[in-house]
């Protein structure tokens, strides 16, 4: 139905906002109490410790690995 009215509307067009769009507006607090709320509605009591290990960038590659630079 939406692809009809985009096909056929004079003034609707599309605009593709990118692979990325959502990625760089995702709150990570608001996933992280979806989850604790989705954890405790199954019966589960969720206690939140800090992680053991420090974080790195997802674009960071992994430990021993040299970085190569991204061919297309």
């Amino acid at each position: 139905m939406i692809i009809w009215h985009l096909l056929t509307g004079p003034t609707v067009g599309f605009i593709d906002l990118g692979s990325h769009f959502y990625d760089t507006r995702i709150d990570p607090e608001r996933h992280k109490r979806n989850h604790i709320r989705q954890l405790e509605a199954l019966g589960d009591t969720v206690t939140l410790e800090p992680a053991a290990w420090p974080r790195r960038p997802i674009s960071a590659a992994p430990p021993g690995a040299a970085a190569r630079p991204l061919t297309l």
